[in-house]
């Protein structure tokens, strides 16, 4: 029985693995999307940051203790 051997997986295969397979349901889900006339979803576009994230700042953008 071959296929019950282990196999290992370093840490940047496993993150590969796992962005290359949100993008391919990214794009399953931007077709349906776009089938029905609306704007596809980016899984990279960047969110403005919360009023809580900015409070949390400092002005040189360091992160400070709460």
């Amino acid at each position: 029985m071959a296929w019950l051997v282990a196999q290992r997986h370093g840490h940047a295969s496993v993150l590969n693995r796992l962005c290359t397979h949100d993008a391919f349901h990214a794009g399953e889900i931007s077709q349906l999307l776009g089938r029905h006339g609306l704007p596809p979803i980016d899984l990279w576009a960047r969110q403005p940051p919360t009023s809580a994230a900015v409070a949390r700042r400092g002005q040189d953008g360091s992160c400070q203790r709460v």
